[in-house]
């Protein structure tokens, strides 16, 4: 199988593609469910947490253990994503964490981000990473930690590991002011989130692709 190279995944995220589980094959949409969605990214060296974020980070690096690896799925991590896939409803349909990536374990370049609670795993976050740029493709936790904001902190951690990495982009995925789940990714840094303009093939910064009105009113849906 030949492998996906690192600076052709930065390409593709830049066109708006992202990897498609359950298979090696990158996609791209501009509709779920019948809503328009908007793809994101970070411009991670101009992002500014919150202090509230910071504190977040502080605390948890503080009172857990975290590690990264090159993806295995094994037993643990699957027991988590069960736990977690039960907690959540509706979720996307993924079942079995080894169906859904193993057809692009050897094409893409992902990573394991694990946080750890006295040896117990609470936390994983998947990830492809390309050249200069990374996709945050799973995060999920246990629902007993579901008021400590793991999910939240997972995607602060892969922005901060670009940051570590000199990489320049983090790509989330895609955010809906149909689909309030998604706004989450909202809350690193707004002035430091670009969406991608699929008319005009072009980034444009959240501000100036005029969303926030949209998203002020996602609280009617």
């Amino acid at each position: 199988m030949a492998t996906f190279k690192r600076e052709n995944l930065d390409l593709f995220l830049s066109y708006g593609y992202y990897r498609q589980l359950f298979t090696d094959n990158m996609f791209t949409t501009e509709f779920v469910d019948g809503f328009p969605v908007y793809w994101i990214r970070y411009r991670v060296n101009d992002l500014v947490l919150s202090k509230s974020l910071k504190k977040l980070v502080y605390s948890t690096d503080k009172y857990y253990v975290k590690n990264y690896r090159f993806l295995k799925i094994d037993e643990n991590l699957q027991l988590l994503f069960d736990r977690y896939k039960n907690d959540i409803a509706p979720f996307n349909g993924i079942d079995s964490l080894a169906k859904a990536f193993d057809p692009g374990i050897d094409m893409f370049d992902t990573q394991l981000l694990t946080i750890e609670d006295c040896g117990k795993l609470i936390a994983a976050g998947i990830f492809d990473r390309g050249k200069r740029t990374i996709a945050s493709i799973l995060n999920y936790y246990h629902p007993d930690y579901k008021k400590c904001s793991l999910g939240l902190y997972l995607l602060i951690e892969e922005i901060n590991y670009c940051i570590r990495h000199g990489f320049s982009y983090c790509y989330p995925g895609y955010i809906s002011p149909y689909m309030n789940k998604f706004n989450y990714k909202l809350r690193p840094d707004k002035n430091a989130i670009e969406v991608y303009d699929v008319q005009n093939n072009y980034w444009l910064s959240y501000k100036e692709s005029g969303l926030a009105s949209n998203f002020d009113k996602s609280c009617l849906y």
